[in-house]
């Protein structure tokens, strides 16, 4: 009987009454918020900000390894849910440059196997820089930055 009722009454209920609603404003504050997440997760797992975090001078090059590789994946973890707030293509370059990282960091780990923590971070350094023409994380940040400022123009 308690279900019947309770079913009869949202049946009767109308959709404004059961669902609140939000302002184009109130997307918009949202929304900003997961832009700001986003550029925060992407300029902590730069590789300036994450070596400088977690390079010990008593882990082997593995340890720092697993350290990064772990601390990347927890970070975007952590702001996963903030996909749908922004675009697809947002999504996208956010996750393309987070595989990017992992990517060099497990290629010159692999490739530094007997190695210390300050030699890992200076050839994944090196890397990053050497090897890509352009700073993909700069790129997802600016792209990002520019949603973000087409959404205040909203």
């Amino acid at each position: 009987v308690g279900y019947l009722t309770l079913f009869n009454l949202k049946k009767n209920t109308p959709a404004s009454k059961q669902y609140p609603t939000t302002t184009h404003k109130e997307q918009n504050t949202v929304r900003l918020q997961a832009y700001e997440r986003l550029v925060l997760f992407l300029e902590r797992i730069h590789p300036d900000s994450l070596l400088i975090r977690h390079t010990h001078m008593e882990h082997t090059a593995q340890q720092l390894q697993v350290v990064l590789i772990s601390t990347i994946r927890q970070e975007f973890e952590y702001n996963f849910s903030q996909q749908i707030y922004i675009s697809e293509a947002a999504w996208g370059i956010i996750k393309s440059a987070k595989d990017e990282l992992v990517t060099i960091i497990n290629t010159v780990g692999t490739e530094l196997k007997d190695g210390n923590a300050l030699m890992l971070s200076e050839k994944i350094l090196d890397s990053y820089r050497e090897n890509y023409d352009k700073d993909f994380i700069q790129e997802a940040l600016h792209f990002l930055r520019n949603e973000a400022r087409l959404l205040q123009n909203t």
